[in-house]
């Protein structure tokens, strides 16, 4: 009985302490994140306006609303930016095809 009473103290410091230490660490310090983007640093393709990480017909959506609220003079610079795919300073019907075309070759 000593004997097994000896091995179950022994799986004890060899298996359980250590997997306990580990869990301790690693509530008490996260993970470093130094040299990541922090969630508003986040790169974006510029196709993708509605800046959910997907470039797909939702955007076209979200276009067509900024292209709305520019035609009205009530979009503001990040939607302007957002919205101006093909870099030439504004939001017109020509970004939307720009958009159509690369949705429809990717």
């Amino acid at each position: 009985m000593k004997k097994f009473l000896m091995c179950i103290y022994c799986v004890v410091l060899i298996v359980v302490v250590p997997i306990f230490l580990a869990a301790c660490n690693n509530t008490q310090s996260p993970k470093s994140t130094e040299g990541q983007p922090t969630e508003k640093e986040q790169v974006y393709s510029k196709w993708d306006v509605n800046r959910d990480g997907s470039v797909n017909v939702l955007d076209v959506s979200e276009l067509l609303n900024i292209k709305a609220y520019y035609e009205a003079g009530t979009a503001t610079e990040d939607q302007i930016a957002r919205g101006d795919v093909n870099e030439n300073g504004s939001v017109t019907q020509s970004d939307v095809d720009a958009l159509y075309e690369y949705l429809a070759n990717h």
